[in-house]
C-alpha cells in the first residue's frame, strides 16, 4: 500500500504513474538551507555549553564537545523526516522524503540517513554527486537508509 503523498499517483485510468526524484540541484539548495538551521542549532548547544563551564572557552579538539556538536542537529532531521517527511530546506523547494517502499520514515532509517549525509559531507559533499549516478538517482545517505527523495507536484 502506497503511503499518503507517496510519489506513486493513479492515472485516470487506473495505472500509476512515477513522479520524477529530486534534482541534484533542488536537494544541494535544500542542504544549505537545513545547513543554516543546523547551525544555528550548533551555536544554541555552544552556548549553552559555554555558560554550564562558567563562561569558559571550550578548548579545540574536545572530543566530547566536537561529537556533540556533530549529533546535536540530529533530533531536528529525526523529528522533520518521520513527521511529513520534511525539512525547512525540503518544505522550501518543495520535496519529500520516505522510505523507498513508500512507508513513512522510522527512527531507525533517520538514525541512518544523518550518519550517511555526515559521511556524504565528510567525503566534500561526494554522496550528493550520487545523486547523478544510476536510475534512482539516490545520494549515499539515501542508500545506505533506504530513503529517497522526490519533488512534490
Amino acid at each position: 500500500m502506497l503511503a499518503q503523498g507517496s510519489p506513486m499517483e493513479q492515472t485516470s485510468s487506473g495505472g500509476q504513474v512515477s513522479v520524477r526524484p529530486a534534482g541534484i540541484w533542488l536537494v544541494v539548495a535544500a542542504a544549505v538551507y537545513d545547513a543554516l538551521v543546523a547551525l544555528a542549532i550548533v551555536f544554541a548547544a555552544t552556548a549553552i555549553a559555554v555558560t554550564v563551564s562558567g563562561g569558559n572557552a571550550i578548548p579545540p579538539g574536545t572530543v566530547i564537545y566536537e561529537v556533540a556538536l556533530l549529533a546535536t542537529p540530529f533530533p531536528y532531521f529525526a523529528w522533520c523526516w518521520m513527521r511529513g517527511g520534511k525539512t525547512l530546506g525540503m518544505r522550501a523547494w518543495r520535496l519529500r522524503l520516505e522510505r523507498v517502499d513508500g512507508e513513512p520514515v522510522t527512527i531507525q532509517d533517520a538514525t541512518l540517513r544523518y550518519v550517511g549525509a555526515l559521511l556524504s559531507w565528510a567525503a566534500c559533499a561526494l554522496g550528493f554527486a550520487w545523486l547523478l549516478l544510476g536510475p534512482r538517482h539516490m545520494s549515499w545517505h539515501d542508500r545506505m537508509s533506504a530513503t529517497r527523495v522526490y519533488r512534490e507536484a
